[in-house]
């Protein structure tokens, strides 16, 4: 993963603690030892990474972890980089070992008579109580084709197969679309935070549009940005470039003949 910026508007490094207080902690500091930047790996919200593979929307899907309290907790994949209701369902491990079905076909596998097809049989299970289940086609509503199971132990329903992808936009597509910025461009917007950590007498923390006093920053960290784009608006500005270059073209071409 590409690590956060220290004050010096440069790539941190990753290091391993090995203090008595905090064994094994991973975190961050100036990698040339010219600012006081240090930040535990755990305290950073987002750790930006390269981008991913596509997802439905044909756009660089962007890297996760899994929250505590799950069987995969601390696990990474990659999923849609869109925010909101227009984003798709796209998911895909970093490490296709941590698949939970993987590990479990690894498990019935090992453990069964080495026969493939018995094994893929047991590796369909509910992923609440890991009773035996059985997988059924949807064949009508918004859901048609996916398929799902519902568990008779402990009723779970969920469907396994990830929902159809939106359609592709269009000019005549409603409001506006949010996507995720290249780490390239995060760090642009980083730079124009930055200033000169030597000066005593400046703090970000005070100014005629601070209403609290409280006390003096020393940076502001651009943890995300997003790109919105609106389809409407591209058309109608493709439109009216269109129609200026025409112009243009005409003027030139009236002038072309009075020289003549």
């Amino acid at each position: 993963g590409i690590t956060p910026q220290c004050h010096c508007a440069n790539p941190s490094e990753r290091l391993i603690s090995h203090s008595t207080a905090n064994p094994d902690r991973p975190f961050f500091r100036c990698a040339d030892g010219g600012c006081s930047f240090f930040k535990w790996e755990s305290d950073c919200r987002i750790i930006l990474t390269s981008a991913g593979p596509n997802c439905k929307c044909k756009q660089p899907s962007v890297q996760k972890t899994v929250g505590p309290g799950k069987e995969t907790t601390g696990k990474k994949f990659w999923s849609c980089g869109r925010t909101g209701s227009n984003r798709c369902r796209f998911f895909q491990w970093v490490n296709p070992d941590d698949s939970p079905t993987k590990k479990r076909e690894r498990s019935a596998a090992g453990g069964g008579d080495g026969n493939s097809s018995e094994a893929k049989r047991v590796a369909k299970v509910c992923r609440r109580c890991s009773k035996p289940v059985v997988v059924q086609l949807c064949k009508n509503g918004d859901n048609r084709g996916r398929e799902y199971y519902k568990c008779n132990a402990c009723q779970k329903f969920e469907f396994t197969t990830a929902a159809p992808p939106p359609p592709p936009l269009s000019p005549r597509t409603v409001g506006s679309v949010e996507h995720l910025v290249s780490e390239e461009t995060r760090r642009v917007l980083q730079r124009l935070f930055s200033f000169d950590h030597t000066r005593t007498d400046l703090a970000i923390g005070t100014g005629r549009d601070i209403l609290v006093h409280d006390r003096g920053y020393d940076s502001f960290e651009v943890v995300c940005a997003w790109r919105v784009n609106n389809p409407q608006r591209k058309q109608r500005y493709e439109q009216f470039r269109w129609k200026e270059e025409e112009k243009k073209k005409e003027e030139e071409k009236k002038q072309e003949e009075k020289k003549q």
